[in-house]
């Protein structure tokens, strides 16, 4: 440790505001998913999150590599290890986002297997989701 004393989640966003804010059309869906993480990592310290990067532009060599690789089409942008083996599939989208074809399918593969998918549209929307799930798997 550094000796510096942690930061709240409110500290850290008042932070965040203070920088130059992005305002590049597109990208809302990403900022609310940077929001997300961020609060998870703060208050769930000892769980798994991790992002699967299936979206962007990328050359075609670098694409066919990644299929080769094991990259899935429609896989939720956030996957959270949590309590007694479970996990919870997250995929982000904005107000008016809806989901791709692709997701769709995924979604209904991982809850035949008795996993929990969500799409959360907001920070709010994703802390209400987590406590829910996080409260419902916890060591008793």
């Amino acid at each position: 440790m550094t000796g510096k004393k942690p930061i709240s989640f409110d500290e850290l966003l008042a932070n965040e505001h203070k920088t130059k804010p992005r305002k590049v059309q597109g990208h809302q869906e990403s900022d609310i998913q940077i929001s997300c993480v961020k609060w998870f990592k703060l208050q769930y310290p000892r769980y798994v999150i991790f992002a699967v990067p299936n979206g962007g532009t990328r050359f075609k060599k670098e694409m066919i590599w990644m299929l080769r690789e094991g990259i899935l089409p429609g896989a939720a942008d956030l996957v959270i290890c949590g309590d007694r083996g479970k996990v919870l599939f997250v995929e982000m989208k904005t107000s008016k986002g809806r989901q791709n074809e692709n997701q769709v399918l995924f979604e209904r593969k991982v809850t035949e297997l008795s996993f929990k998918y969500v799409v959360c549209r907001s920070l709010d929307n994703f802390i209400d989701t987590v406590r829910r799930w996080v409260e419902e798997n916890r060591w008793k």
